[in-house]
């Protein structure tokens, strides 16, 4: 260990000329390294998932050019994004000497219709469009909107990152978003009826 005069020091490198010089002497005990935060190296090396919110599937598809959501008519909602939107991911970097494992899975993902709802759909039921739909039905996830207007749709995924380090392991949360405008509309309709003779 290396020590300069305290009065003798301007700033760090600098002294005084006419100041004793340093003086070297031998520690007691070897200086002891701090920890390394693993935890902290986890999501540092949250980026290297490349992680993405997913694109906004729904049916029908909003036109903002002419609007074909209606009032009152179930839309279907789910994701789109392959892997790096709906999971799961995982991979294994190697920061400070450090190798850790990540592990990213995507627990739901919440929709804020903006018009006061949100609705909360599990990944097994937004990881695939829905294999019918229906007028009549009620989707296992999606909205029905009850007034004409344009509205925000946000989707926020909400992820579990689990992790593993040398010595420690653990679990945090992770959320992405994403969204769309969606024009509803009421069109009047006409219900016509062919009766025979």
């Amino acid at each position: 260990m290396t020590c300069t005069p305290y009065p003798c020091t301007i700033q760090v490198g600098d002294t005084i000329a006419e100041c004793e010089g340093t003086e070297s002497v031998w520690q007691a005990q070897p200086p002891v390294a701090a920890p390394i935060d693993e935890a902290a190296l986890a999501r540092a090396a949250l980026a290297q998932l490349n992680l993405a919110p997913v694109t906004v599937g729904m049916a029908p598809r909003p036109n903002l050019a002419d609007p074909n959501v209606l009032i009152g008519a179930p839309a279907y909602f789910w994701a789109e994004g392959g892997p790096p939107a709906i999971g799961p991911i995982g991979t294994t970097v190697t920061e400070q000497g450090i190798t850790i494992t990540l592990n990213a899975t995507l627990d739901d993902v919440t929709y804020d219709t903006g018009d006061g709802s949100t609705r909360t759909c599990t990944r097994d039921e937004v990881a695939t469009a829905p294999i019918s739909m229906s007028l009549q039905g009620d989707p296992d996830c999606g909205h029905r909107w009850t007034t004409p207007g344009t509205y925000t749709l946000t989707a926020t995924s909400n992820w579990t990152i689990t992790w593993q380090g040398p010595t420690q392991n653990g679990t945090f949360d992770y959320d992405l978003e994403n969204a769309i405008d969606v024009p509803v509309t009421d069109r009047p309709t006409n219900l016509t009826t062919n009766k025979g003779p």
